[in-house]
């Protein structure tokens, strides 16, 4: 299989076609002029996510993508179309936390249960449970949402400990000229699923807000599944002068939800209550040959948690409480030094932590579990140099200090080469790592306070190439990843421990098609391959998408098929998924500001599992309508 890939490496500059004349959306490489990309743009360095990324491979799907989706949650999109990326399921709706909980995220294998090797960026604030260490998964909403960008490998270099395996950065919308803009959604389906949402921006002179809410329920399809959830955003910016602009965000998530276990070992009240809020306050300046931000942020979150009880048992007195922060601090300035030369410097600063203690509800006895404060400061450099007009080099180290724990050094290299005035062909290696958790060094009874970080290696070659006009573009990438002392559960002594005992070695392959085939019909597919040598969860060997767009007039319709094989769902006893899952939609826009809407989902009615003991739905539909106001 790896011959026949890097023959289509090397049958990349070759390949040309014909095509008719493209519709046109924001360039990601420039915003300031237009290019023919409406799908997801897959290739090196075409995100505006920062000047200073590393040459590396990054999804990026835009407003129009993420509007036509039908679900609040912004995970099921990125599933489907980034490659490599999975994140787990239990339901139509809801990803929960604690035992039995989803949306576990990995990208090429690394990811971690629950997800501490992923991170997940809002506006430039990550968004982390801080005791955990993981990303809270229903907190990834597309309400009012500009554009998704996914780095795929290892972003340690500018983005520190959480990013050892990839990057998941969402960007919020803002106009860019006066006026008030506003979208009202409701959908509603199978097991009583409410989606709804409602967002509106405005813009008067220098000053420009946007708000935002969502309320979202569903009975799921099996008993004590249910979920509820709402959220609210705020964004209020001022432009102080043609360079200076200042943004102030907040917002607030919370949701309920229910686990009834898996069908072999059910539960009963095994029930979470959740809220999060983060705000942050960002100071830029934008100059012709420098560019750059200062940003405070500060996120909290509580946590009650029941870990409910198995029918033949009595019900337990004691509930799970956590709370926990981050104070966060970065600085980043990029400047265009000498001739073709970009050099981009950081400094970022974390006060994370949290307490978390057993409450017992017929006492009132409170056990504390812990309750710990960490510090964390890091500084990096990173420079581009063009050689002539075709080569690119690229190069970048990160310090990172973990006060009591010790510090990483993390470089990151890469070369781009401009075969052609649309081919490209790029290789980076670069370092990935991951401190333990507060939960892993300190929290339960598997704890070790001496555990190190975790490291990678990852490795990889690419190749882009579009047409002249845009119309069709592919992409393909060769890794390799060795990573050493991930964190194991081990037996010591007849005593559960976590230890630096684990080891990574994938490889594999991505692929990814977009073709504009007419001005009203267009394809989308992309495939991965990962070989894992040590097997985890949540990471399937081959993940295929095909998707096809009709928009024509009034209408748009559009059907997917995505197809998994190899995922594994449980290591001990060994149980392998594979499943084909057909969608389809269709949408009608009645009037300029009214657009009603169908979806139906697992239209093969296929039975399958993503987690050991929990099936998923059979076919599900869903009717829906949108205001634009």
């Amino acid at each position: 299989m790896q011959k026949h890939l890097f023959t289509l490496l090397l049958l990349f500059p070759l390949i040309e076609s014909q095509a008719e004349t493209p519709t046109e959306v924001r360039d990601t490489i420039n915003t300031n002029r237009e290019i023919t990309i409406e799908q997801v743009v897959i290739s090196a360095e075409q995100s505006p996510l920062r000047h200073s990324m590393p040459v590396a491979t990054i999804s990026v799907i835009e407003s129009d993508e993420i509007e036509h989706s039908t679900t609040t949650s912004l995970l099921p999109l990125l599933v489907e179309r980034v490659p490599s990326l999975f994140i787990t399921s239990r339901s139509t709706m809801g990803y929960g936390i604690s035992t039995g909980a989803a949306g576990a995220m990995s990208m090429r294998g690394i990811g971690g249960t629950p997800t501490s090797a992923m991170l997940v960026v809002v506006d430039g604030m990550p968004r982390q449970m801080s005791l955990m260490g993981h990303p809270i998964a229903d907190g990834a909403l597309s309400m009012g949402v500009e554009r998704v960008e996914v780095v795929r490998g290892a972003s340690s270099m500018l983005y520190g400990s959480a990013a050892m395996g990839g990057l998941i950065n969402i960007t919020t919308r803002s106009l860019d000229s006066d006026g008030i803009e506003s979208r009202l959604r409701a959908d509603y389906g199978s097991y009583n699923t409410l989606h709804s949402a409602i967002t509106s921006q405005a813009r008067k002179g220098r000053l420009f807000a946007s708000v935002g809410g969502s309320y979202d329920r569903t009975d799921s399809h099996r008993k004590d599944m249910e979920f509820e959830s709402g959220a609210a955003n705020l964004k209020l910016g001022a432009e102080l002068s043609h360079a200076w602009s200042i943004i102030a965000d907040g917002d607030f998530l919370h949701f309920d939800s229910s686990n009834p276990g898996t069908l072999q070992s059910p539960l009963l009240d095994n029930d979470a209550r959740v809220n999060r809020f983060g705000t942050s306050l960002c100071l830029r300046n934008n100059y012709e040959e420098s560019s750059g931000s200062l940003r405070l942020l500060y996120n909290r979150g509580n946590h009650h948690i029941n870990d409910g009880y198995s029918p033949d048992e009595e019900p337990l007195d004691e509930r799970f409480r956590s709370e926990d922060f981050t104070l966060g601090l970065s600085l980043n300035e990029e400047f265009t030094t000498w001739r073709n030369a970009h050099l981009a410097i950081g400094a970022d600063y974390r006060l994370y932590g949290g307490k978390a203690l057993n409450y017992n509800i017929v006492s009132g006895e409170k056990s504390p579990l812990v309750d710990k404060r960490m510090q964390q400061m890091a500084g990096y450099v990173s420079l581009k140099q063009h050689i002539g007009k075709k080569l690119l080099l690229h190069a970048g180290i990160r310090y990172d200090h973990l006060l009591d724990k010790g510090g990483e050094w993390v470089p990151q290299f890469g070369i781009q080469w401009q075969v052609a005035r649309h081919t490209r062909l790029n290789a980076s290696v670069g370092k990935g790592f991951r401190y333990p958790t507060i939960r892993e060094m300190y929290m339960f009874p598997p704890q070790n306070p001496d555990l190190r970080a975790e490291s990678l290696i990852n490795y990889s070659l690419s190749a882009s190439h579009s047409t002249s006009d845009n119309r069709l573009m592919l992409s393909i990438e060769l890794y390799y990843i060795d990573g050493k002392n991930t964190i194991r559960l081990e037996s010591i002594d007849g005593r559960m421990k976590y230890l630096n005992s684990g080891r990574i070695e994938n490889y594999g392959a991505e692929c990814d098609i977009t073709w504009h085939i007419s001005q009203t019909l267009s394809l989308t597919t992309n495939y991965s391959f990962l070989h894992m040598r040590y097997k985890v969860t949540a990471s399937p060997e081959h993940k295929l998408f095909c998707g096809i767009d009709f928009a024509k007039k009034r209408w748009r319709a559009s059907t997917n098929v995505q197809y998994i094989r190899g995922l594994y769902t449980s290591l001990s006893p060994l149980s392998r998924e594979e499943f084909i899952l057909w969608n389809a939609s269709l949408a009608f826009r009645a009037a300029k500001w009214i657009e009603l809407s169908a979806r139906a989902e697992n239209l093969l009615s296929q039975e399958y599992e993503i987690q050991a003991g929990y099936p998923m739905p059979r076919a599900t539909f869903s009717g829906g309508v949108t205001l634009n106001f």
